[in-house]
């Protein structure tokens, strides 16, 4: 048995870069941050994370499955650590999350996590959770439609099956709002949206009308549209980067609640002289 370590004395695992720390004038920083600023900044006590450190650890738990016959998906467990930013390093890593309540499963859409990547564990659950997971996966399948060509989709009972019908309520235009929004590629929207100096006015629905959720920032994106407008300069507007303002605005364009406007006037001949004294041919512009 070894004799028992002197009070004061620190084992190698318990070094400060053991656990990635270092010290810097007798203050301990890590990754390139000093903790005692951030204590000062922020109060104690402080839980602080090192997003490089998750990123090392997840890719040696993916890699360790790397000889594995099959393909292996890992879910991290909300439970472990609900804190949102942590969770959104560990979900760009490739894992996906295992959540056992309402709570959670709210948390795991919230973050962008797909249906598929979502494991709802418990040995209980509420009716309401239930639809609200299935309802979750329904979605998935029918958003992943807006990114088919052509398909046939065909259903089989499992072994499971219950002669209950469930209905789920999923809003049409909220389908399409949400379903666009996920196309993988925004150029099919772009396209069918016209010229980039097309120009859109107010259409003939409303969000209320239509019974569409739109979060503020898209409502904001809604009133830009004001018939003065070019797509060019709308897609620069909205509340995302230029690919998913351009899919929002394709779904209020398919919803009605846009339309393009037809410029037929203000064409006119022109005719101008060069340098060199002679006159091109009359061409046409605006």
């Amino acid at each position: 048995m070894q004799p028992p370590r002197p009070f004061g004395e620190a084992s190698v695992e318990g070094l400060p870069s053991s656990w990635g720390l270092e010290r810097r004038d007798g203050r301990l920083s890590m990754d390139g941050h000093d903790l005692t600023a951030l204590a000062s900044a922020h109060g104690t006590p402080l839980h602080v994370v090192s997003a490089n450190a998750l990123r090392a650890r997840c890719a040696e738990l993916s890699a360790a499955f790397g000889g594995f016959p099959r393909a292996v998906r890992i879910r991290f467990s909300y439970k472990t650590n609900p804190v949102p930013g942590v969770l959104r390093v560990i979900h760009s890593t490739g894992l996906g999350a295992e959540v056992v309540d309402g709570h959670e499963l709210w948390l795991a859409e919230r973050l962008g996590v797909a249906g598929a990547d979502v494991v709802f564990n418990g040995p209980f659950k509420p009716d309401d959770e239930l639809r609200a997971a299935v309802t979750e996966q329904v979605k998935e399948i029918l958003w992943s439609v807006f990114d088919w060509e052509s398909a046939r989709v065909t259903f089989q009972a499992g072994p499971s099956r219950s002669e209950e019908a469930i209905r789920l309520d999923i809003p049409t235009p909220q389908a399409i709002l949400d379903g666009v929004k996920q196309m993988k590629d925004p150029k099919r929207c772009v396209g069918r949206l016209g010229p980039s100096w097309s120009v859109f006015e107010k259409g003939s629905e409303t969000p209320e009308r239509l019974e569409l959720s739109l979060s503020p920032a898209e409502r904001l994106f809604l009133g830009r549209v004001d018939g003065t407008r070019s797509l060019r300069d709308l897609v620069g507007q909205g509340p995302g980067d230029v690919a998913l303002n351009a899919r929002i605005l394709y779904a209020f364009w398919v919803l009605k609640l846009i339309l393009r406007r037809e410029l037929t006037s203000g064409i006119r001949k022109l005719q101008w002289r060069t340098g060199s004294g002679s006159s091109p041919a009359s061409g046409s512009g605006s």
